[in-house]
Formats: C-alpha cells, sequence, structure tokens
C-alpha cells in the first residue's frame, strides 16, 4: 500500500508536544481526514536504526490493532524501572534526546516540572590556583534527578504498555504500547498528556475512548 508519509525518526522529547503554548495566530497541523484507516505498522528498520512514522500514529491508524492485542493477553505487571526488559529500554534509550530515557521508580524522586530542585552539597576546591591544598566548600547546587518517572508497566506474549510521568510546565502522563517479536519491536504507539493512570483497568478504559487525530504544534 503506497505511503504519502513521511517517515521521521521519534525522539522521545515529543511527549512535550502536549505541553507546548499555542498563540491564537499559530499554524497547527492535523493527520488528513482523507487519509487511510487501514492499520500499518509505525515501526520500520534503517541499518539497523528504528524509524517511527509519527503521522501514522498521530492519526490512530495503528492503535486499534495494538489495543485488541493489549486487551487480550494475559499481562505480567513490572513494578520497578529495573525490571522493564532490555530490548524495550534500548529502544526508549535510542530515541531519547540524550540517548539515555531515566525514569524514576515509583516513589522515588523526579524532576516533574521545568525548575530543577536545588541541594546543598560540599564541593572539594583549591582555595588557590597553584595550592596544593584542598577545602570543602557547601554549595546551592541543582539536584539531578530524572525528568520521568515509572507509572505502570506490563508485559504479556508480544506486547508491552508502559505509562510514565513526565516534567515540563506541569506534571503529564505519557502511555505507550509496544509490539515485538523476540527482542525486536515491530510496532509503537503513544499517546501524551493522558489522564494518570497507573492500573491496568485505567488504562485500558482510558485508551478505549474514541479520539480524534492529534492536532500537534509544527513550530515544538
Amino acid at each position: 500500500m503506497a505511503q504519502n508519509l513521511k517517515t521521521v525518526t521519534l525522539i522521545f522529547a515529543l511527549a512535550s508536544l502536549a505541553a507546548c503554548n499555542k498563540s491564537d495566530n499559530e499554524v497547527v497541523k492535523v493527520a488528513p481526514a482523507t487519509q487511510s484507516t487501514e492499520y500499518a505498522a509505525s515501526i520500520s528498520k534503517v541499518k539497523e536504526h528504528y524509524q517511527i512514522d509519527t503521522l501514522l500514529i498521530l492519526g490512530n491508524r495503528n492503535k486499534k490493532q495494538l489495543l485488541q492485542n493489549l486487551q487480550t493477553q494475559t499481562l505480567q505487571e513490572i513494578k520497578n524501572v529495573q525490571g522493564i526488559p532490555d530490548f524495550i529500554r534500548a529502544f526508549l534509550d535510542s530515541n531519547s534526546v540524550t540517548k539515555t530515557f531515566e525514569m524514576a521508580n515509583p516513589n522515588q524522586d523526579w524532576q516533574p516540572g521545568d525548575l530543577p530542585v536545588f541541594e546543598f552539597r560540599k564541593t572539594l576546591v583549591k582555595p588557590e590556583k597553584n595550592s596544593t591544598d584542598s577545602v570543602f566548600i557547601t554549595m546551592l547546587l541543582p539536584k539531578k534527578m530524572p525528568r520521568q518517572q515509572l507509572a505502570y508497566f506490563a508485559i504479556g506474549n508480544n506486547i508491552a504498555v508502559l505509562a510514565h510521568y513526565y516534567g515540563g510546565s506541569r506534571k503529564m502522563e505519557q502511555i505507550s504500547i509496544f509490539k515485538f517479536e523476540g527482542t525486536q519491536i515491530v510496532d509503537f504507539w503513544f499517546d501524551n498528556d493522558c489522564e494518570f493512570a497507573a492500573e491496568k483497568e485505567k488504562i485500558l478504559k482510558y485508551l478505549s475512548r474514541p479520539k480524534p487525530p492529534k492536532v500537534y504544534n509544527s513550530a515544538c
């Protein structure tokens, strides 16, 4: 089936799309109403690198099939980041801006907003350039914390779902569905700025609601 969509590499910073401020005269784009609604996978591979058709995802062309697959499988919940399979974590890493998708466990500290959290830390410094002595001084420095926090992760035979919170102008949530074969991701869908849901039933209920194609800001 011919496709007119340009395949672009997904940067996980797309989570910030929903948080961008839109002015009254700002140009926005929407998945065309005339585009095909037939199922198509959003994932392709070029020279061993994942490429993701984000317009296909925004148009919800693969959501229905992935959701049906998710609903019919028995899922095993994993309650910490370290338990998420390596191939899914590698996929998240490769598509993040920093190439390291850092995510805190539930109830661990993380940075939910744009403003950093500061802490007092002792730092070893030399009082003079040529001095051989060093002293500790206390400085107020930004605290290094993940920008995401795990809300829910579960995996089945060939499907997985991840809900995580992320920061910005406010705390938000993104829900992602991964379809895989072995250790290869073969399809992927996500929605950001979701209702806060950290349980399977609430996530499935939210995802089952009919939603129009996503409107997004072309300048973000």
